[in-house]
């Protein structure tokens, strides 16, 4: 709000302020407070606020579907010979927004003309006095603001809020349409724990918002495979950003440029936060991203079109949520004793990474994790295993034959715990989560 009004009140050219998000994030709604800005509307000591006050000649809130060329080119909703505010609520169409930047030209008298839309491409293009605000997803403290907020007079015991607050959080994806909706029927619903548990676990939240977008195929093919790679983490996952950014280089999804490509990789996620396909969920006291996720109703969208695909037998990326509705569950934590070596690379022969998410205390995380290792690697599966990421699977019990892995670029092994590797020969690995002379030990 403070930043678009000192951008509209800042000098006397025009100004066009484009105002970017999926439904439901607040663009009509901050163009509203803008447009009935006391500022706007009342006296003002400074000369030149006071000239454009009794300059204005037309004041509109417009719906994009009531704007024709006619409308615009008529002088309805424009004079050159004054200035004017208007707020054009809703484009588009790159068609409605080369039709408005040729109607509405610089005249130089200080017009102010806001643009609210979900789609960045129908933004007025960059150039001198026009200005993007882009409004992110909310993080889980701003979406708890806003949501204890929504309650109203309704008060919750705290100790319930705060067993259901990270439910709250995950369902509602950081949409401020969804956090206040959800508010708005918790306030409403019977009394007791039960009930409001069933209001959360009811809640299908808004998946509106991403249908109105672009489908995700066509994005450009680095982004919509960084975006395809959050399916590997379980959806309630509060993801480090550090893990993220170095999983996507060790994969190969970030290539090109003459940078570095962590950095490059920043930039894409920083894209992904922007086209509201990725939130934030904590910052750092620097402000850099601490921890996100894909909003649960993106995923849900996602995985609709991962589903009529995933009828192949064999796969590339292996990622063990501990779930044993997962086919590759069995094999990784049952006795795999039965399945021929025939069997297992007709399953993992093609894997390239292999990321686990077992977190459970004690010795058999490890055990198995070691054991599911050592029968793929003897079986001829794993050999184009490019990625193995571990973090905080408790001691795993590391196959010998993994130092044969010659393309392992990428060895996780943070908060495992383990002290030593059972080769020294994996120079070629970049092992992360072990100090260099402990991850060069014999086992």
């Amino acid at each position: 709000m403070h930043a678009i009004m000192d951008w509209i009140l800042a000098d006397d050219h025009q100004l066009i302020v484009s105002i970017v998000g999926v439904k439901g994030t607040g663009k009509s709604t901050l163009a509203r407070l803008v447009y009935n800005h006391q500022t706007l509307s009342t006296r003002r000591a400074n000369e030149i606020l006071r000239e454009i006050q009794e300059k204005v000649r037309s004041v509109e809130l417009v719906p994009c579907n009531e704007i024709t060329e006619e409308t615009i080119q008529g002088g309805t909703v424009h004079s050159t010979e004054g200035r004017y505010i208007i707020v054009f609520n809703g484009v588009y169409s790159i068609e409605f927004r080369d039709l408005m930047e040729m109607a509405f030209p610089d005249t130089s008298q200080g017009s102010r003309i806001i643009v609210t839309t979900n789609n960045i491409c129908a933004a007025p293009r960059a150039g001198p006095n026009k200005f993007t605000l882009k409004l992110a997803l909310l993080t889980d403290d701003h979406s708890w603001e806003l949501f204890t907020c929504t309650l109203g007079m309704c008060v919750l015991p705290k100790s319930d809020l705060m067993k259901l607050r990270r439910k709250i959080l995950r369902t509602c994806g950081g949409l401020p349409l969804s956090i206040m909706e959800l508010g708005r029927q918790l306030s409403s619903a019977e009394p007791t724990s039960e009930a409001r548990s069933r209001v959360i676990e009811s809640f299908n939240g808004q998946q509106k918002p991403w249908l109105d977008l672009s489908v995700i195929s066509d994005f450009p093919l680095n982004l919509r495979r960084c975006l395809q790679y959050f399916e590997k983490f379980l959806a309630e996952f509060e993801i480090p950003v550090r893990r993220l950014i170095t999983l996507w280089v060790a994969e190969g999804l970030v290539r090109g440029g003459r940078d570095h490509p962590k950095y490059i990789a920043k930039r894409i996620l920083a894209e992904l936060t922007d086209r509201n396909m990725v939130q934030v969920i904590e910052r750092k006291l620097t402000g850099e991203v601490k921890t996100c996720c894909m909003p649960p109703a993106l995923r849900k969208l996602n995985l609709k079109d991962e589903i009529r695909s995933s009828n192949r037998p064999r796969v590339t990326c292996l990622a063990d949520h501990l779930d044993d509705q997962d086919s590759s569950y069995k094999h990784i934590h049952g006795d795999s004793s039965n399945l021929s070596d025939l069997e297992l690379r007709d399953h993992y022969e093609h894997t390239s990474s292999f990321l686990s998410f077992d977190t459970r205390e004690g010795s058999k995380p490890g055990e198995e994790i070691g054991n599911f290792l050592d029968r793929c690697v003897s079986s001829g599966c794993f050999l184009l295993l490019r990625v193995l990421d571990l973090e905080r699977v408790f001691r795993p019990r590391l196959p010998k034959e993994v130092g044969e892995l010659i393309l392992l670029h990428y060895l996780g092994l943070r908060w495992t715990f383990l002290e030593t590797l059972p080769s020294n020969n994996m120079h070629h690995t970049q092992i992360v989560g072990m100090t260099i002379n402990a991850s060069r030990q014999l086992e």
